[in-house]
């Protein structure tokens, strides 16, 4: 048994040093529309944040479905826990869904404590025409002479107003119509 607990003392000192390496990520990228039209505008906001030792010259590339769309320079240092915003601003490419992707120091120019972490993606839906339309019914089939309850939904992607004129033709299954609504009037 230890009799004497007044020599059970000990000490440790502990210098935290800078980090030798720069430690880079994109922790976030945003699009501003997330859906549009083609050729519209399209704002691009990536998050960059360092968490090793501080580094100038970071580069952000920007590409959208693998095709080149820009790089952008971060301007001064970025010290150790800080973030700087890179932005871009392109035109909005053909109708579909697309896949914008990010990356800081693309080139591997700066070295760093990981690389894994260097990139981030968003999706950007680009609609041909700036109307959706949905029709739905309440029902998949009806007999002759029963009433058709039909609802029809219409968005503008730019949120403007709009005045329409809604005309609907009811087809048989030999292909010939069998009743139409005019503006809401049978």
């Amino acid at each position: 048994p230890d009799r004497d607990r007044a020599n059970n003392v000990a000490g440790l000192e502990l210098q935290a040093r800078q980090p030798s390496l720069a430690s880079l990520s994109l922790p976030q990228l945003k699009l501003n529309p997330v859906q549009t039209l083609p050729g519209r505008s399209v704002r691009a906001l990536a998050v960059v944040r360092n968490d090793g030792a501080a580094v100038s010259g970071a580069v952000v590339r920007f590409t959208l479905d693998a095709g080149p769309v820009g790089d952008v320079l971060i301007p001064g240092t970025l010290s150790p826990g800080t973030t700087a915003v890179a932005q871009l601003d392109f035109a909005a490419p053909t109708a579909g869904s697309h896949t914008l992707l990010a990356t800081v120091d693309p080139d591997n120019v700066i070295p760093e404590a990981r690389e894994d972490d260097n990139s981030n993606s968003a999706a950007l839906g680009v609609v041909a025409s700036p109307l959706r339309v949905a029709l739905s019914t309440d029902r998949s089939a009806y007999a002759p002479g029963e009433l058709l309850s039909a609802n029809v939904t219409l968005q503008e992607l730019a949120g403007n107003p709009r005045s329409i004129s809604v005309s609907l033709a009811v087809v048989g299954p030999d292909g010939r119509i069998v009743t139409t609504m005019l503006d809401g009037k049978p």
